[in-house]
Parts: C-alpha cells; structure tokens; sequence
C-alpha cells in the first residue's frame, strides 16, 4: 500500500498537479477530482509512511533482525528523533527551514545507520556493499543542504558539486543494484519474471530516449519536479553531459528492471525490490516529511529483507548478526 501511495504521490501531486492542472479557483469537475486525489495521496503518504516506519523500524529493534545488542541503543535514538521531527513536519504542514534541516540531517543519519546495521549481516560482501550505495546519496543530499543553509562553500567543494556527486551515486547503485543483490529469489517461474522486467526495462528506455529527443524540455522538468533529479541543458550538450544523460538513462532501466523481477518474488527479495521502489519515489533531494519518510522505509526495507534473503539462501538464525560474511561474497 505505502508502495502504491508513493507511485501516487510522485504522479498525481508533485507532476501532474504541480505542472498540469489550473491553479485557478474556478475548476472543472475533473479537474477538482485530480487535485482532491493529489491532496489525499500526498497525506496518504505521510501518513501511511509514518506508521510503516515506526513499527518496522521497532521490530528490527526489538527482533535483532538487523540491529545487534551494541547498536540498538544508538539505533533507537536516531529513529526516536527522525520520527518525531517527521511526525511534526506530517502534522502541522508548515514547519521552519530550520526545522527541515534537522529533519533532513536526521534521516540521513538513520539511512547511515541502518546501512551500518546491514554490515553486520551474515550476508555476502556485495549485498552490504549494495545497501550502503543506496544510502550514500541520501547522505551527500542531506549535507549538501546543511552546506548551504549554514553558508559553508569552500569554491572546490560547493555544495552544488556534492549535489551532482550525489546524483551519480545514486545512478550508479540503481545499475549496479541487479548485480550486487544477485541471485535473489527463485525459482519457480524465474524465467518468466525475468523476461517480463527486461521488456519493462526496454520499454522505459525508450519512452526516455523518444521523450529526450522530441520533447528534451519536458523531460527535464519531469525529472526536476519529480525525481528531484537537474538534468543538464541542452543547450549545454557537452561530452561530461551527454555521459550523465546516458547514465541517468542506463539507471532508470536498470532500477525498472530490478523492480519488476523482484516485487513478485517471494521472501526477502519483494522487500529488496519494495525498498528500491519507494527510494524512487521518494525522489534524490526529498525536501517534504512525506518523501523522506518514504526515502527512510525504502531504507530500512534494503536492509531488512536483505537480511531475510541471507537468512533464507544460507540457513542462518536471526539472531547471528555480527558474524563474517560468508566467503565468496
């Protein structure tokens, strides 16, 4: 449901109705119905998110699922504040910037504890490897903003550059996120699954690359107002741009492909794939309580149910959390 109102949300508020539809009072019936359902599924989100996150994140805790006995202590704190600024910014809609801030510094803090919570896993290398690159951008964003607000640019490193650099990590965890987590579930009717997320992932790129080459400018603003995501101009078509195009192209497929052959998998492996699709969602810049909510339940879902897939390919208890990794990761 959370997965679906974030869909919602990303569609019907933050496009259609922040580009398309009249701000004029006067609207017609159609009209007042899409803006009405924006509204619903905007607080729908918040709302639904914030529930999921506290009583996901407390199980986590109270079930050593990805926390062990040393971390959970510092663990609860940060859920503690990331949930009660989140719940404050959900319930009285208009907070202060400072506020906000707090709020972003908070969950990317949570994002970097649970991917440090994935660490102890008994789960290979490159699935830990995998969780922590879906935190980084979240990360760089959150101090990225906090630069800014507190005025801090030393000229080499602005705040705008940790921004593109935040940018390209988070393209480069959606291609490599097929790879890292593989193999994930299976395997009746893999075969089948796999087939149908590669035509999803075909079809993606090229509505992207039919979408770049007619309308370039509505792309941009889609992935603006969207994603979060500041294409280059195309008046700007430099090498280094055409490069960040491609690989914006190449995560999208990537991230269309992983979704689609994992949210039908059984076990841990829908959880994974639920946990990319709300990142998603959530957008890069997440500036709302509502999409950093989403943005710390897509986190906390990586990291839980790679836990579940490693408990489920290698027989391992819940509670074996600080052991190595097994070899071959």
């Amino acid at each position: 449901m959370l997965a679906v109102a974030g869909l919602l949300d990303l569609v019907l508020y933050r496009l259609v109705g922040r580009l398309f539809l009249p701000v004029s009072r006067v609207q017609s019936a159609g009209v007042a119905l899409l803006t009405d359902a924006a509204t619903f599924c905007f607080h729908l989100v918040g709302i639904l998110g914030l529930v999921v996150f506290t009583v996901s994140f407390t199980r986590a805790l109270l079930h050593r699922e990805l926390f062990p006995r040393a971390m959970r202590f510092s663990a609860a704190v940060f859920g503690l504040a990331f949930v009660a600024l989140a719940g404050i910014g959900i319930l009285v809609f208009h907070v202060p910037d400072r506020l906000q801030v707090h709020l972003r510094t908070s969950e990317a803090f949570l994002a970097w504890i649970i991917a440090v919570g994935a660490w102890q896993l008994y789960a290979p290398v490159r699935m830990k490897v995998a969780v922590t690159l879906f935190a980084v951008p979240g990360v760089l964003s959150a101090a990225a903003n906090f630069a800014a607000q507190a005025g801090i640019d030393t000229g080499v490193i602005s705040p705008a550059v940790v921004l593109r650099v935040g940018e390209a990590g988070a393209f480069v965890a959606a291609v490599a996120a097929p790879w890292l987590w593989r193999p994930l579930a299976p395997r009746p009717g893999g075969r089948q699954r796999h087939v149908a997320a590669l035509g999803a992932a075909l079809a993606m790129t090229a509505v992207l690359v039919a979408g770049l080459w007619t309308r370039f400018d509505l792309v941009q603003t889609l992935a603006l107002y969207g994603l979060a995501i500041d294409l280059p101009r195309s008046a700007t078509m430099s090498p280094p741009a055409v490069l960040y195009l491609g690989l914006f192209g190449l995560a999208l497929a990537s991230a269309t492909y992983f979704v689609a052959s994992t949210i039908t998998a059984p076990g841990g492996a829908r959880l994974i794939g639920y946990g990319v699709l709300l990142l998603a969602s959530s957008g890069y810049q997440a500036t709302s309580p509502n999409q950093l909510v989403l943005a710390g339940c897509g986190m906390l879902a990586l990291a839980v149910g790679t836990a579940r897939v490693a408990r489920e390919t290698y027989a391992v208890p819940t509670a074996v959390a600080a052991s190595p990794a097994p070899a071959g990761g």
